[in-house]
């Protein structure tokens, strides 16, 4: 009887895990499907716009596309250090730690295949009704993306870490405490992803209103861009503490689980809300470029203003780890 239980066990376990290494590249899979698809969509319709401006369009559109690859490429990676784990010494404690590893790619990799369509889509709109403005427009895109990547590779790190503690997990509180710092790189991913996205996507089509606010324009956004991801970087120290904190007890392990959905839900509209503000502001330099000098200062204001609450999230989630 012991055996059999032991046998059903050990089952369960190598089903939970090859079904969790399943589960993370249905959905790499599924992000780097729907951003090119989107983003062929909105290149097709530009150029029926502006025939004079298919080659830039193209450039710039397989430019983005293999932006978004880098998706795939940690999807793939993450998905083939996982499945180096032997079947035979997989442990439940094991399987239900490298959830927290899908928590942190599958969030962070879907929101950034869903999000980075926007400065792909409004980048291409911005060069059919200003051509002579392309290669400024690419380069400003690819910035943008650039910058757009960082959760994701950031949230792979920690997924990485994760990776090679979770064999050592051999209690329930062990394997808790990893998927409490997936949760929470992975929930702090979608506000700035979703924010940095945002701004690119009105950057171009400021650009496209008026070609003579470029570096204007381009000022505020590289400003506004470390403002909008000072919540991924946050969580990543969250992350961090989590993933080198001992946890032996059931209740010390929730408290650091309550840490991960402090930073990570408290950080979720910070970034978001700070990408409207920079958005508006792109959208008053390219209405009048001689505001630099008021609107951005004001935008920024406010813009760490809204940043406190990721602040004030950090803080409490410090606390949750020191007391846990």
């Amino acid at each position: 009887m012991l055996l059999e239980t032991v046998f059903v066990a050990g089952n369960v376990a190598a089903f939970l895990h090859y079904s969790l290494i399943c589960i993370l590249i249905i959905f790499t899979i599924i992000g780097v499907s729907i951003a090119p698809s989107r983003a062929c969509k909105a290149a097709i319709i530009e150029s029926n716009i502006q025939p004079a401006a298919y080659g830039d369009i193209k450039t710039t559109l397989l430019l983005g596309t293999a932006m978004i690859e880098t998706m795939a490429v940690i999807g793939g990676l993450t998905a083939l250090l996982m499945s180096r784990q032997a079947a035979h010494s997989i442990t439940i404690y094991t399987a239900l730690a490298e959830i927290g590893i899908i928590l942190a790619v599958c969030i962070a990799g879907l929101t950034f295949g869903l999000s980075c369509t926007l400065p792909i889509g409004a980048a291409c709109a911005a060069i059919a009704r200003q051509p002579l403005l392309a290669s400024k427009i690419t380069r400003y895109m690819l910035f943008s993306l650039c910058i757009l990547v960082t959760p994701l590779l950031l949230s792979s790190i920690i997924a990485l870490i994760i990776c090679y503690q979770a064999p050592n997990a051999t209690t329930l509180p062990e394997a808790l405490r990893l998927i409490g710092a997936g949760t929470s790189i992975g929930l702090s991913s979608i506000g700035p992803i979703r924010g940095l996205s945002i701004l690119a996507q009105s950057g171009c089509h400021a650009f496209a209103s008026n070609k003579n606010a470029y570096q204007q324009i381009m000022n505020n956004t590289m400003i506004s861009q470390a403002i909008i991801e000072t919540p991924i970087i946050l969580a990543f120290v969250i992350s961090i503490f989590i993933l080198f904190t001992l946890a032996t007890t059931i209740e010390g392990s929730i408290g650091l689980c309550s840490a991960a959905l402090c930073i990570g839900l408290g950080t979720l509209g910070s970034a978001i809300n700070s990408s409207y503000i920079a958005s508006y502001v792109c959208k008053s330099l390219a209405k009048d470029p001689t505001s630099e000098n008021r609107v951005p200062r004001f935008g920024m204001l406010y813009q760490f203003f809204i940043e406190a609450c990721a602040i004030y999230s950090f803080i409490i989630s410090l606390l949750l780890i020191w007391y846990h």
